[in-house]
């Protein structure tokens, strides 16, 4: 069943108001952050959305103690998402919302997340979410899985699943990160189920201040919708938060 986009959209957004009313109500239990980043390349599920161009971002995001998150971003995309339906040069912004509560050494989170294009043409979406992470020996390790249901420009669902370690080295402020993800529908951007990986570290280098080196790529090859923009490839990074 096509699920209208608006719908879903107007849900995302219905979201974040809540989480905004629970704030009001409660806002000495709120946490609430700012983050800004540059990249050389802003590379999303193993491919570049910003046509391997360098890209700002801006994030705003706030949590309660009652569990729920929020997040409003804007980032400056330059051309289209390669494995997206949205066309010509436009920025991305995208409200999410859900709620998080560990369980013991597990913590879950489920949600829902919404993209819109401003200039594009007509390749608004949203997709809900669900994670798990927790500790196994020195690591964290995130599992999750994204659907986007059949909605605008999207004429079937969209499946993506991933698992993604990470370890912080002892006595440096230093992340190591991988990850390895299979997407399936309307978004895989080929003729085949995708397969993306990537591996990253991430360097705290001031107080507020990190760097970071990313490297990603996927399996599609010459069955890529956009062969540029699917090729793996290297961004470095530097990123403020308050």
């Amino acid at each position: 069943m096509r699920v209208p986009v608006g719908i879903i959209r107007a849900a995302a957004w219905g979201a974040f108001a809540a989480l905004a009313a629970d704030q009001s109500q409660t806002a000495a239990a709120a946490t609430f952050d700012l983050a800004a980043s540059l990249t050389s390349d802003n590379r999303f599920r193993g491919a570049s959305i910003s046509n391997r161009r360098p890209a700002f971002e801006a994030t705003a995001s706030a949590s309660t103690t009652a569990g729920w998150f929020g997040a409003l971003s804007v980032a400056s995309l330059g051309e289209a998402r390669a494995l997206g339906p949205a066309g010509g040069r436009t920025p991305e912004i995208d409200v999410s919302a859900g709620w998080s509560r560990s369980v013991g050494v597990l913590t879950p989170a489920v949600g829902v997340i919404g993209y819109t294009y401003p200039r594009g043409h007509g390749g608004d979406h949203a997709e809900g979410f669900a994670s798990l992470t927790g500790a196994l020996g020195p690591a964290t390790v995130v599992a999750g899985v994204n659907y986007a249901p059949a909605q605008g420009l999207l004429r079937r669902d969209n499946v993506y699943v991933y698992l993604s370690p990470s370890i912080e080295v002892p006595g440096r402020p230093l992340t190591l990160r991988v990850s390895v993800g299979r997407e399936a529908g309307a978004l895989q951007g080929g003729t085949h189920a995708k397969l993306d990986y990537g591996a990253s570290v991430e360097a705290r280098v001031a107080r507020r201040v990190t760097v970071s080196v990313k490297w990603s790529g996927n399996n599609l090859g010459a069955a890529a919708f956009d062969r540029r923009m699917a090729r793996g490839g290297l961004a470095v990074g530097v990123g403020v938060g308050f």
